[in-house]
C-alpha cells in the first residue's frame, strides 16, 4: 500500500533571494538615517512588503478562524514574509552589535560612512522616480522639509527606562522603518534608546 507523504517544501533560490534581501533591509535599519524600507523600495519588493502586509485582515482572520491554513498562508504571502523577516533579524543582529562598537570608538568615521549611504540611496530612488515634473519636485521638497524637522529634534537624555516606554519606542520604530526614507533607528536615537538596543545586542552576543 502507497502512503503519501507530506514533506515541507525545500527552499528555492528565489527564498535566497529574499533571505538575502532581508538582510539589506535589516543592516540598514540598525544603521541612523538609513532605511529599511528605502532599501525595500530599490531590491524592488517594497510593493509586495506592503501588500503582503496589508492582507492581515479579515479575510485572513476568517481564514485562521476556520482553520484554513494553506489559504491564510497564501493570503498574506507568508513563505515571502517568512524568509524575508529570517533575514532582517539576521542584518539587524550581526550589525546592531558591530554598530555599538563603531559609535563608541570610531564615531566620527561611522558617521561619514551614514552620510556616504544615505547620500547613495537618495541618488538611486532619484533614478527610480523616473520623470521628475512639478508635482514630484513639490512632493520631494516636502519630504525633505519633513526630515530636516526631524533631524533637528535633539534626542533625549534621560528616557524612561520602563518597559512601556520601550515597548512605545519599538513600535514608533518599526512603523518608520517600514517607510521609505524614515530610518527607524533614527527614531531610537531621538528617542533616546538606540545605544540601548544596540548595547543588548551586543551583550546577547558576548561581543
Amino acid at each position: 500500500m502507497e502512503v503519501n507523504e507530506t514533506r515541507p517544501p525545500v527552499p528555492s533560490s528565489e527564498d535566497f533571494a529574499h533571505l538575502g534581501r532581508g538582510v539589506l533591509m535589516g543592516a540598514a535599519d540598525i544603521i541612523p538615517g538609513v532605511s529599511g524600507g528605502t532599501v525595500a523600495l530599490i531590491v524592488g519588493i517594497y510593493e509586495r512588503l506592503v501588500t503582503a502586509i496589508s492582507h492581515c485582515d479579515g479575510t485572513f482572520v476568517g481564514h485562521l478562524t476556520h482553520r484554513r491554513w494553506r489559504a491564510a498562508a497564501a493570503h498574506i504571502d507568508l513563505r515571502f514574509l517568512v524568509f524575508l523577516g529570517l533575514g532582517i533579524g539576521c542584518g539587524a543582529v550581526a550589525l546592531g552589535a558591530v554598530m555599538h562598537t563603531l559609535l563608541e570608538d570610531y564615531r566620527q568615521f561611522t558617521l561619514a560612512a551614514f552620510f556616504g549611504l544615505i547620500g547613495a540611496s537618495c541618488w538611486l530612488v532619484a533614478k527610480l522616480v523616473g520623470q521628475w515634473r512639478v508635482g514630484e519636485v513639490i512632493a520631494a521638497i516636502a519630504g525633505a522639509a519633513f526630515a530636516l524637522w526631524l533631524v533637528q529634534q535633539e534626542a533625549l537624555n534621560h528616557p524612561p527606562d520602563a518597559l512601556w516606554y520601550v515597548f512605545l519606542c519599538g513600535v514608533i520604530a518599526i512603523c518608520a522603518m517600514i517607510l521609505p526614507g524614515i530610518s527607524g533607528s533614527f527614531i531610537l536615537v531621538i528617542l533616546g534608546k538606540y545605544h540601548d538596543v544596540t548595547g543588548i545586542i551586543k551583550s546577547a552576543l558576548h561581543l
